[in-house]
């Protein structure tokens, strides 16, 4: 896995299966051994099975990092955590996208029905969860889901692993 985000053309790669397989396992085993490996290398896991679980998500890495304006409740959180993960000076790491399994959570607001900055703060939709995973020589991502058609559409076909239980 480490050889294929080093070598994927947007460091994305994708674990796709069943539920049950072992896809967030295997991503936390991956986190781990980043971690043993490269102790300075930021590791981030995003609940990505709805809209509000990703904001939290991103809210926690605003606080992690100590993000400049992450309390402001008018703060596009997405846009924040986008711009730290772009700033090499910040150093290597690695983003988790665990069980983005609906393609609707990569661009509707928070499930809550909240209107927030991030999404446009009048009830419009966001960016598409693209705009906020830039590419970075520091950085790679990892995206778990049991649909291939979701995982497409953050990652090169070549840049998927199939899992299946044997």
């Amino acid at each position: 896995m480490r050889k294929m985000l080093r070598t994927s053309s947007s460091g994305t790669v994708a674990l796709v299966g069943l539920g049950g397989v072992g896809k967030s396992q295997f991503a936390i085993e991956h986190c781990y051994r980043t971690a043993d490996r490269s102790s300075e290398t930021w590791v981030f896991w995003v609940h990505a099975s709805n809209a509000a679980r990703l904001e939290q998500s991103y809210r926690v890495i605003a606080d992690r990092v100590k993000l400049r304006g992450r309390k402001d409740p008018q703060a596009d959180v997405f846009k924040l955590v986008h711009n730290w993960l772009r700033n090499e000076k910040n150093g290597k790491w690695l983003l988790v996208l665990d069980n983005i399994d609906d393609a609707a959570v990569l661009s509707r607001p928070p499930s809550n029905g909240q209107k927030t900055q991030a999404s446009g703060g009048d009830g419009t939709p966001p960016h598409h969860l693209l705009t906020y995973l830039p590419p970075s020589k520091n950085g790679s991502v990892l995206v778990t889901s049991r649909t291939r058609g979701v995982a497409l559409r953050l990652v090169e076909d070549n840049d998927i692993i199939p899992c299946w239980q044997n």
